[in-house]
């Protein structure tokens, strides 16, 4: 019999003798079949399911594996105690650290090249900078010391060692390109910190499943504020390039480093201010990705395609399908400093509307109805903060609007939910849903700026505003990566609530996946799944 593995299928207890039972949709995929067993035992069927790739499989209690079969084959076997309480933990893994606040960042990619994702955790220990994979159980799989201190960036988050995790040489296996401090940062030199420009330093691209370094260059970057992304420049199939931005505030160089040679394919001063994030997408629907450094759009050989109108540094911007009725990507400015509001440009750089802000802070892209065309913008207006003596009379409560992509007003939130809601495609449908870092809750925002409470989260979880949100397991539907601070393990959340319908995992779309990978770089902005390109 053919088998057909890693069909991501998750079974968890939901109490009172329930499993839940999740697994990945396929293209050509008929019906399913669940089947169960008590461990050594025959399989026997459980239930035919047609319409849907979750159930709820009510037992008499007691330790069961489950299969899925379909055209023929066969899923991954996976074991649960049915007896045991409720969960929505799909894995929970053991990561090397003993304090779970000092856990920075993690990106998902397919680290062992078997189709399921991995992890690449970036955390401190001993106050270096240092870098773990795991595979998609959770099994370690390498660590390195990236010799870098962990005092530096811009906020004290190790936003110096930028990372991905990308097939860069297009070889078939993954890599994991990150920057590395050589020799230049002695192994405890008393109040290191990362300020930029020391020898030594390099661009590593290593092995994602053995860690093993498979070529370098020298570090591109000369500051402490950097960034780096995926950019696929040759269209699907060709060798990538790690996209290197230096600087943020001020005048920013900007190096593409070819993923199969480790050469510089070319590099870009540009005397404008970027932002806390560097943009990599393909924004006319072409193939080939282009570059946005704030304000400034590059095509894939670093000549510039155009400038926005005039403002400074950003705090986050994002290139998405926001405006389904136009053509191409349009481009989410939340623009800190230098003429600063929010700013939605077209894939050709021209504004298509605009609105002042003192200072314009943190921000996601969401659906949030259905009543609306497109998808619906935040952005904060932080004016909590001054720009120098000319600037003192500006402070005040500031506003925290949600926009439609016209432009107008559809919500107003309140303080305590302006950095506190993190989007997540938690259901099924097209609507998003939200976490609420503060009260660790799933919730609903409602069209008064109220939320609804859809479920709890577990009490130990870190809910960073660099969560991964992402379809790494089960059905179609987006997971929780995160942290649990009080065990330091790596945990995945999975919706234990079964779905009437199917459809294909986001992770088939390759703009999906290319802008999840971008998590281990500056400041995330999400986007709902298949609305981060143009398919």
């Amino acid at each position: 019999m053919q088998t057909n593995t890693h069909r991501h299928l998750i079974a968890l207890p939901r109490g009172g003798d329930e499993v839940f039972l999740s697994w990945r949709m396929l293209e050509g995929d008929g019906g399913y079949a669940l089947d169960r067993r008590r461990p050594g035992e025959a399989w026997s069927v459980v239930e035919p399911v047609a319409e849907a790739t979750s159930y709820v499989d009510r037992t008499d209690g007691g330790r069961f594996e489950y299969r899925v079969r379909m055209n023929g084959g066969t899923s991954e076997i996976v074991s649960v105690d049915a007896s045991a309480p409720a969960t929505n933990v799909a894995m929970r893994a053991r990561l090397p650290f003993e304090n779970g606040k000092q856990f920075r960042l993690a990106v998902t990619g397919d680290v062992r090249n078997d189709g399921r994702a991995g992890y690449v955790v970036r955390y401190v220990r001993a106050d270096r900078v240092r870098l773990c994979a795991l595979e998609a159980s959770g099994r370690a799989l390498w660590d390195v010391d990236t010799r870098i201190p962990a005092t530096g960036g811009w906020n004290g988050s190790a936003h110096h060692v930028p990372f991905l995790c990308w097939d860069v040489d297009a070889d078939g296996r993954t890599e994991v390109v990150y920057h590395e401090g050589g020799d230049a940062w002695p192994e405890g030199e008393p109040d290191a910190s990362y300020r930029g420009g020391r020898p030594g330093e390099r661009l590593v691209i290593a092995d994602a499943e053995t860690g093993e370094i498979k070529r370098s260059a020298p570090w591109p970057g000369r500051c402490a504020r950097t960034m780096m992304t995926v950019g696929l420049f040759g269209g699907a199939g060709e060798p990538a390039c790690a996209v290197v931005l230096d600087e943020t505030y001020g005048d920013v160089t900007i190096t593409a480093v070819d993923g199969a040679t480790a050469d510089v394919a070319w590099q870009v001063q540009q005397g404008r201010a970027a932002g806390h994030n560097l943009d990599v997408a393909d924004i006319d629907g072409d193939g080939r990705q282009e570059v946005i450094a704030g304000g400034v759009c590059y095509d894939g050989d670093g000549s510039v395609r155009w400038e926005a109108e005039e403002f400074g540094h950003t705090d986050m911007s994002k290139p998405a399908d926001i405006l389904p009725d136009r053509p191409g990507l349009e481009i989410w400015y939340n623009v800190e400093r230098g003429n600063p509001g929010v700013y939605l440009v077209d894939k050709d750089g021209a504004t298509l509307w605009k609105e002042p802000y003192r200072h314009a802070h943190y921000g996601w892209i969401a659906k949030l109805t259905e009543s609306e065309p497109g998808l619906q913008l935040h952005c904060a207006e932080d004016a909590r903060h001054e720009y120098g003596a000319a600037d003192a009379g500006m402070r005040g409560a500031g506003h925290f609007p949600v926009f439609r992509g016209d432009g107008s007003h559809l919500i107003e939130l309140d303080d305590a939910k302006r950095k506190s809601l993190m989007p997540v495609q938690w259901e099924d449908g097209p609507l998003t849903v939200f976490v609420d870092r503060k009260r660790k809750e799933i919730v609903r925002l409602r069209e008064d700026g109220s939320t609804e409470t859809i479920e709890s989260l577990p009490p130990g979880v870190r809910l960073g505003r660099n969560l991964v949100h992402a379809d790494v397991v089960g059905d179609h539907r987006e997971n929780i990566v995160t942290i649990d601070e009080d065990t330091c393990e790596l945990v995945v959340l999975a919706n234990t609530r079964p779905t009437a319908s199917r459809r294909p995992s986001p992770m088939e779309s390759s703009y999906y996946r290319h802008d999840r990978s971008q998590h281990g770089s500056g400041y995330y902005m999400y986007v709902p799944p298949h609305r981060v390109g143009v398919e």
